[in-house]
Protein backbone atom coordinates (compact mmCIF):
# COMPACT_ATOMS: atom_id res chain seq x y z
CA UNK A 1 0.00 0.00 0.00
CA UNK A 2 1.68 2.56 -1.41
CA UNK A 3 -0.10 5.89 0.13
CA UNK A 4 1.22 5.41 3.50
CA UNK A 5 4.33 6.99 4.71
CA UNK A 6 5.82 3.98 6.82
CA UNK A 7 5.91 1.89 2.97
CA UNK A 8 8.26 4.05 1.47
CA UNK A 9 10.85 4.31 4.86
CA UNK A 10 10.54 0.37 4.07
CA UNK A 11 11.61 0.66 0.91
CA UNK A 12 14.04 3.04 1.58
CA UNK A 13 15.30 0.63 3.87
CA UNK A 14 15.33 -2.12 1.88
CA UNK A 15 17.21 -0.22 -1.21
CA UNK A 16 19.72 1.07 0.98
CA UNK A 17 20.71 -2.11 2.50
CA UNK A 18 20.91 -3.70 -1.11
CA UNK A 19 23.45 -0.71 -2.02
CA UNK A 20 25.60 -1.09 1.35
CA UNK A 21 25.98 -5.31 0.91
CA UNK A 22 27.57 -5.00 -2.40
CA UNK A 23 29.80 -1.42 -1.66
CA UNK A 24 33.21 -1.65 0.05
CA UNK A 25 33.00 -1.12 3.93
CA UNK A 26 36.41 -0.13 4.59
CA UNK A 27 39.95 0.04 3.37
CA UNK A 28 42.68 -1.49 4.98
CA UNK A 29 45.93 0.54 5.21
CA UNK A 30 49.79 0.47 6.38
CA UNK A 31 52.09 2.91 6.25
CA UNK A 32 49.59 5.00 4.29
CA UNK A 33 49.73 2.28 1.03
CA UNK A 34 46.48 0.65 0.81
CA UNK A 35 46.83 -3.51 1.41
CA UNK A 36 42.92 -4.43 0.59
CA UNK A 37 39.48 -3.65 0.48
CA UNK A 38 36.64 -4.60 2.90
CA UNK A 39 33.18 -5.82 1.79
CA UNK A 40 30.27 -7.34 3.40
CA UNK A 41 30.96 -10.41 2.64
CA UNK A 42 34.89 -10.86 2.27
CA UNK A 43 38.43 -9.35 2.07
CA UNK A 44 40.51 -7.99 -1.23
CA UNK A 45 43.90 -8.05 -0.92
CA UNK A 46 46.23 -5.64 -3.76
CA UNK A 47 47.08 -9.09 -5.32
CA UNK A 48 43.39 -10.19 -6.20
CA UNK A 49 43.31 -12.72 -3.79
CA UNK A 50 40.14 -13.15 -1.54
CA UNK A 51 41.00 -13.68 2.02
CA UNK A 52 38.95 -13.71 6.02
CA UNK A 53 35.25 -14.31 5.06
CA UNK A 54 32.65 -11.89 6.48
CA UNK A 55 29.46 -13.81 5.73
CA UNK A 56 28.23 -12.58 9.13
CA UNK A 57 27.61 -8.91 8.08
CA UNK A 58 26.20 -9.96 4.28
CA UNK A 59 23.40 -12.47 6.39
CA UNK A 60 22.46 -9.07 8.93
CA UNK A 61 21.89 -7.06 6.12
CA UNK A 62 19.87 -9.58 3.67
CA UNK A 63 17.85 -9.97 7.26
CA UNK A 64 17.33 -6.76 7.70
CA UNK A 65 16.80 -5.80 4.05
CA UNK A 66 13.78 -9.06 3.86
CA UNK A 67 12.08 -7.39 7.02
CA UNK A 68 11.59 -4.44 5.55
CA UNK A 69 10.49 -5.57 2.18
CA UNK A 70 8.26 -8.18 4.13
CA UNK A 71 6.63 -5.27 6.26
CA UNK A 72 5.72 -3.74 3.06
CA UNK A 73 2.95 -6.07 2.81
CA UNK A 74 1.81 -6.06 6.31
CA UNK A 75 -0.21 -3.23 6.15
CA UNK A 76 -3.12 -5.15 7.28
CA UNK A 77 -1.04 -5.95 10.38
CA UNK A 78 0.06 -3.00 11.97
CA UNK A 79 1.12 -4.82 14.99
CA UNK A 80 2.94 -7.95 13.43
CA UNK A 81 4.40 -4.53 11.17
CA UNK A 82 6.08 -2.78 14.45
CA UNK A 83 7.54 -6.17 15.80
CA UNK A 84 9.33 -6.94 12.38
CA UNK A 85 10.33 -3.02 12.27
CA UNK A 86 11.93 -3.73 15.64
CA UNK A 87 13.53 -6.47 14.67
CA UNK A 88 14.99 -5.62 12.10
CA UNK A 89 16.24 -2.43 13.96
CA UNK A 90 17.56 -4.53 16.50
CA UNK A 91 19.57 -6.23 13.04
CA UNK A 92 20.64 -3.39 11.66
CA UNK A 93 22.27 -2.62 15.58
CA UNK A 94 23.85 -5.51 15.76
CA UNK A 95 25.22 -5.39 12.01
CA UNK A 96 27.59 -2.49 13.45
CA UNK A 97 28.45 -4.22 16.62
CA UNK A 98 29.66 -6.99 14.43
CA UNK A 99 31.28 -4.92 12.07
CA UNK A 100 33.01 -2.91 15.15
CA UNK A 101 34.60 -6.53 16.06
CA UNK A 102 35.20 -8.09 12.83
CA UNK A 103 36.95 -4.14 11.69
CA UNK A 104 39.46 -4.81 14.94
CA UNK A 105 40.30 -8.56 14.31
CA UNK A 106 40.78 -8.38 10.59
CA UNK A 107 43.09 -4.68 11.26
CA UNK A 108 45.23 -6.98 14.22
CA UNK A 109 45.08 -10.01 11.31
CA UNK A 110 47.23 -7.57 9.11
CA UNK A 111 48.54 -5.88 11.15
CA UNK A 112 47.19 -2.30 9.55
CA UNK A 113 44.78 0.74 10.44
CA UNK A 114 40.74 0.02 9.08
CA UNK A 115 39.92 2.52 7.56
CA UNK A 116 36.33 2.84 7.37
CA UNK A 117 34.50 3.73 4.23
CA UNK A 118 31.05 5.75 3.55
CA UNK A 119 28.58 3.08 2.30
CA UNK A 120 29.35 1.74 5.90
CA UNK A 121 27.15 4.57 7.24
CA UNK A 122 23.97 3.75 4.77
CA UNK A 123 22.73 0.89 7.83
CA UNK A 124 22.70 3.96 10.17
CA UNK A 125 20.48 5.84 7.58
CA UNK A 126 18.42 2.58 7.67
CA UNK A 127 17.92 2.57 11.43
CA UNK A 128 16.96 6.49 11.53
CA UNK A 129 14.19 5.38 8.58
CA UNK A 130 13.07 2.12 10.95
CA UNK A 131 12.54 4.19 13.46
CA UNK A 132 10.28 6.88 11.55
CA UNK A 133 8.76 3.76 10.03
CA UNK A 134 8.33 2.69 13.60
CA UNK A 135 6.85 5.93 14.78
CA UNK A 136 4.34 6.04 11.36
CA UNK A 137 2.84 2.80 11.90
CA UNK A 138 2.37 3.24 15.95
CA UNK A 139 0.21 6.43 14.58
CA UNK A 140 -1.61 4.50 12.12
CA UNK A 141 -2.43 1.79 15.05
CA UNK A 142 -3.33 4.36 17.16
CA UNK A 143 -5.88 6.05 15.08
CA UNK A 144 -7.36 2.95 14.19
CA UNK A 145 -7.94 1.98 17.89
CA UNK A 146 -9.45 5.31 18.65
CA UNK A 147 -11.55 4.86 15.92
CA UNK A 148 -13.02 2.06 17.13
CA UNK A 149 -13.67 3.15 20.60
CA UNK A 150 -16.29 5.60 18.74
CA UNK A 151 -17.98 3.11 17.60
Amino acid sequence: MIQRIQTLYFLSIAILTGICMFLPIGRLHIGGIQIGVCYNLYVTLTDGTKDFTLWGLFALLTIAELCSLFSVFLYKHRMLQVRITTFGAVVLLGYYVLLAILANNIASHYEAIFKISWSASLPAVSLILSYLAFRATMKDELLIRSLNRLR
